[in-house]
């Protein structure tokens, strides 16, 4: 990057830290003034929700940390007292403004990050030369600015005699003419019709006229010309008829439109993105955006969601309803995490939604699939559909789908005799960084991790997220199978390289890589299906390993299909069943609820455990079809079960897959309306691992199950590294005792550690639950310790709903 980039970027920073003295000056206000009215909650709301999203642009990630959190506890007081409290506000927003300062007496400011050299997506390409005739020098003026916007080089001419010998001097590729010169409607017409005449020349000609007759329009039809548009020019017609139909189009940079009201986060990106080559054009307001849109068809608008007046999502649809932008890509941005606006912003864009912070580096590997893209459909060089596009939120890689669509293109037969290879990487204890370092990290490790997977493929392979930190690569360009595997060993290699993420010098990752050579007799199943089964492979190696699938591996191909096929047709024909663990009082002994836990009585193979099929229903994605059966059993079940024990409470789990993809929370809300159920006699179970692997979408998922009134366990406590760092920051109810410590406890003797864990949950208000409790001296130690509940097989073991109410509720 050029040194005048870094100085124009020190000059924004330092415009920022001038910002952030005002900000800081607003929230000392609101911190000394402070009460629950509607005026101070909004602008309290308002200056976090700028700083959430512009804090970490600028390489202050903290900022941008405590921000989101004062905003959400902000935001969740606006719902109501029973979310927040006023002084846990107070002591966020006490963080908040230390940092501030913490930042402002810092001397040492560097410019934020930017890739090294970034990309130039600039594209040169032929000069696409246009001649037009108007004796108007105002609008020649107006109209010649607005086609070299957009890539094209304008020559433009008063006297309409002079046709001819400029046709032969600049040779254009086509000419706009004007149909009125001198007080003569059809002077424009009369000399195109000559010229024609003479050298019988095919060139294309538009005529323009502030006069739309049937005269006219004939006139221009008998002209030869090839369109006809009416004064005032409607630009974007005028562009599509010069690319779409005359097919003539500059090769030009790609046109971006950034519409935010955070003026700070405005000016670095737009620097950003023209250093990288783009186009920009920013726009502060809707209506500052709208009248951008009139003049400049842009190849992508980035959209900011939360704007004063109106939103990005009704902005959105403003732009969508107008049918010359209807297919323009729209890409929303916001900084507070909202499944309701994340699914709206789906609607309108086919799922282009980004979460702020976007740092400068992150924008640019976000912003370049999206503008090829764009481009693509505008001009009507693909018909595109909508699932080969479908681009991952956190990494801007395509997903899943994407490529599934992609196989059936793609064969060895058509790649010149070479081999087109797909591998399946998986990053090795991932998850322990989030657990670590906390999932913020996380998300930007994996996003830098991506970045540099992308810039080593080489042209013509492709990337793919599928989730979590799992990703495909398709290498496309191979003479043999050993240069294939000499770049998987290069890409596992980049995998390796220490990065320093926050200040934070990462631990190194590894990663197994499972893949298989594409066979035309293979569909787009059977082939992910080869590159799973060699990635298993792989995982079960000591080392990080790159293993190839083979003929011989095909037994557990086959293992892997027939279970697929038994699983599905499992959930149709419901063999999954619910048995129920009774949850005890610790100090009375007596019945207070059920866990409910799923089994499947497979035909052939008898009742099976979870560990003979969770682990691949997670892989497939079919628990939360399992979690839906569950939610049906039980519920059922406690309606009849607290007809005899009315505050009987009913806990259900919940998989990471569940909070991924919540759609188990209108299906609970359905059955509690149906079965007139009280809300807080339903426990959800969450574990902590579930939780860290998408801690936004998590607090979001947990907050509308909150909303409901339903109560929230964590399950398994104390089994990854971050409890404490997380655990104030959920509204659980309950906190459930993993097993493993109750049996440590148990040959030790050691009573400090769950001593510990039952004082930490009772000081955030939770009761805690002892899982696992198989004898009567652990049950004498959780009655020393002050523990409220315990479920094992000291009480009972699962059991039958009949053999349950056989037992118990009789």
């Amino acid at each position: 990057m050029e040194k005048s980039t870094f100085v124009k970027l020190e000059e924004l920073r330092s415009d920022y830290l001038r910002s952030l003295v005002g900000y800081v000056n607003e929230l000392e206000v609101l911190k000394e003034d402070f009460t629950k009215t509607k005026v101070s909650l909004d602008h309290l709301i308002w200056i976090c929700h700028r700083l959430s999203g512009s804090g970490q642009a600028y390489g202050f990630s903290k900022l941008s940390i405590l921000a989101k959190e004062t905003e959400t506890k902000a935001r969740n007081l606006e719902i109501g007292p029973a979310f927040t409290e006023q002084n846990s506000i107070l002591i966020s927003l006490e963080s908040l403004i230390s940092e501030c300062n913490t930042i402002l007496s810092n001397d040492e400011v560097h410019a934020p990050y930017l890739p090294t050299p970034p990309h130039k997506y600039h594209q040169q390409g032929r000069k696409v030369n246009l001649l037009l005739i108007d004796d108007d020098p105002e609008f020649s003026v107006y109209l010649s600015e607005q086609l070299q916007d957009q890539g094209y080089e304008v020559h433009y001419l008063a006297n309409i005699h002079k046709l001819s010998d400029t046709v032969d001097t600049l040779a254009p590729l086509a000419v706009l003419v004007d149909m009125d010169f001198y007080g003569d409607q059809f002077a424009g017409s009369k000399a195109v019709s000559s010229w024609r005449e003479k050298n019988g020349h095919p060139l294309p000609v538009i005529f323009i006229s502030a006069y739309d007759t049937y005269k006219t329009r004939l006139s221009a039809v008998q002209a030869g010309g090839n369109y006809f548009l009416r004064k005032p020019i409607d630009l974007p017609k005028l562009l599509s008829i010069l690319s779409r139909e005359i097919e003539i189009a500059p090769l030009a940079a790609y046109r971006i439109l950034i519409v935010d009201d955070d003026t700070d986060l405005l000016q670095l990106y737009r620097e950003t993105l023209l250093e990288a080559g783009y186009q920009v054009y920013v726009a502060a307001s809707a209506l500052e955006a709208l009248e951008t849109i009139e003049t400049v068809l842009p190849d992508l608008i980035l959209l900011d969601v939360h704007m004063p007046d109106c939103s990005g999502i009704e902005l959105g649809k403003l732009i969508h309803q107008h049918e010359d932008f209807s297919t323009v890509p729209l890409l929303f941005m916001s900084s507070y995490g909202n499944t309701d606006v994340e699914l709206a912003c789906a609607r309108l864009s086919s799922d282009e939604f980004i979460n702020k912070p976007i740092e400068p580096w992150r924008l640019l590997m976000t912003i370049k699939p999206r503008v090829e893209r764009g481009r693509k459909v505008l001009r009507s060089d693909v018909h595109a559909n909508k699932k080969e596009y479908e681009i991952d939120h956190l990494t801007a890689l395509p997903k899943l789908d994407s490529l599934m669509a992609l196989i059936p293109s793609l064969s060895s037969g058509s790649n010149d005799g070479g081999i087109v290879v797909l591998a399946k990487l998986d990053i090795r204890d991932f998850h322990t960084i989030n657990n670590i370092y906390g999932p913020y990290i996380g998300d930007e490790l994996l996003q830098r991790l991506t970045q540099d997977i992308s810039e080593k493929v080489s042209d013509g392979d492709s990337l793919f997220r599928d989730s979590g930190d799992e990703l495909y690569v398709l290498l496309a360009h191979y003479t043999s199978v050993e240069l294939a595997q000499e770049q998987l060993k290069n890409i596992a290699h980049t995998v390796t390289k220490e990065r320093v993420i926050q200040s934070h010098t990462v631990m190194p990752l590894s990663a197994d890589i499972g893949a298989v050579v594409l066979d035309d007799s293979l569909n787009a199943d059977e082939i992910i299906s080869r590159a799973e089964v060699a990635l298993s492979s792989a995982k079960k190696e000591l080392a990080p390993s790159i293993i190839l699938f083979e003929d011989s591996m095909k037994a557990e191909e086959q293992i892997r299909f027939t279970l697929a096929q038994e699983i599905q047709k499992g959930l149709e024909n419901q063999e999954f069943t619910a048995v129920y663990q009774p949850i005890v009082d610790v100090d009375e002994n007596s019945l207070v609820g059920a866990e409910v836990l799923s089994r499947w009585n497979h035909p052939t193979k008898g009742m099976l455990p979870p560990s003979k099929f969770i682990s691949f229903m997670e892989e497939k994605n079919l628990v939360p079809l399992l979690t839906d059966q569950m939610l049906e059993r039980s519920l059922t079940q406690l309606k009849i079960w607290q007809k005899r024990i009315p505050d009987f409470v009913m806990s259900i789990n919940l998989s990471t897959r569940d909070i991924e993809t919540p759609r188990f929370i209108e299906r609970l809300r359905k059955l509690i309306e149906r079965h007139e159920l009280q809300p807080n006699s339903i426990l959800l179970e969450v574990t902590e691992t579930s939780l860290l692997a998408d801690w936004e979408q998590a607090q979001i998922v947990i907050a509308a199950i909150k909303k409901m009134g339903v109560q929230v366990a964590l399950d398994d406590f104390g089994t990854g590294y971050s409890s404490l760092n997380y655990l104030n920051r959920i509204p659980a109810d309950k906190l459930k005792i993993d097993r493993s410590f109750i049996q440590a406890w148990s040959k030790t003797r050691d009573a400090r550690l769950v001593t510990a864990m039952v004082s930490l949950g009772k000081s955030l208000g939770m009761s805690v639950v002892a899982e696992g409790i198989e004898s009567k001296e652990e049950l004498a130690f959780m009655q020393e310790i002050g523990c409220d509940q315990y479920q094992g097989f000291v009480f009972a073991k699962p059991m039958t709903p009949e053999v349950f109410s056989e037992h118990y509720l009789k």
